[in-house]
């Protein structure tokens, strides 16, 4: 489904790797389409990449969706990243906005002991665009819980797993549109390095004018590097 060639003067000093993906009509396409970037990145790792630039596979002449392609294209990221966790606990997988250019999407790095890997999805069309952009930012909130979650951080209290508690909404600091948050506790001015995951249980608007926000702390976490003081 690969094959790669030299750059043959182009400022690609690492070759090219050709990708034939499937289209409207390939059984399985979308199996299909996932070996093909699979087989492309890892074509392309064996070859000493460290930044690769994919063209979006199949969405243009061959009629494949974009939407599904952006989905599949997230799931190879997602599962590069996992493999770099895996084998590097000192790894850490980013998810970064790249130019600002009409053209080029987020990228996500992964980063650890073996160096870094730079994976960038290049796209035409601005449906297709769109339709990238949507599957990697969302790759972005949330991966896997064992891979890769953005979440807030709030500086609060100190709390167990399993823990309960019930705060008033004005006094939790949480941005729209989480359910979950990274809470650690203080010593004077001072933040900790450990806390917990925080889950939204319940938010009861009904005891207004004060409505309450009930959470449970699940598993613990830690802040690597040094904090910055509270004030």
């Amino acid at each position: 489904e690969v094959f790669w060639t030299p750059g043959f003067g182009m400022d690609v000093p690492k070759g090219i790797v050709h990708a034939n993906g499937p289209d409207m009509r390939t059984p399985d396409g979308d199996r299909v389409l996932r070996r093909t970037y699979a087989a492309a990145l890892e074509s392309a790792k064996a070859h000493g990449a460290q930044s690769i630039a994919f063209g979006s596979i199949s969405t243009g002449g061959n009629g494949f969706q974009p939407s599904l392609a952006a989905k599949i294209v997230a799931e190879v990221f997602r599962d590069e990243a996992s493999q770099h966790i895996v084998h590097s606990p000192l790894a850490s997988p980013v998810l970064s906005s790249a130019s600002s250019s009409p053209h080029h999407l987020p990228r996500i790095t992964t980063s650890g002991v073996a160096g870094m890997l730079r994976l960038v999805i290049v796209a035409f069309e601005r449906h297709v665009q769109e339709e990238f952009e949507a599957a990697l930012t969302k790759l972005s909130r949330r991966v896997n819980t064992d891979i890769l979650e953005v979440l807030p951080l709030l500086a609060l209290d100190s709390m167990l797993p399993r823990q309960r508690l019930s705060w008033p909404a004005d006094a939790l600091p949480l941005p729209r549109g989480y359910d979950r948050f990274a809470m650690v506790g203080r010593s004077g001015p001072d933040i900790l390095h450990c806390g917990v995951i925080v889950n939204v249980l319940k938010r009861d608007h009904s005891s207004a004018p004060n409505p309450q926000i009930e959470v449970v702390a699940g598993c613990r976490c830690v802040l690597p590097g040094t904090p910055q003081r509270g004030f």
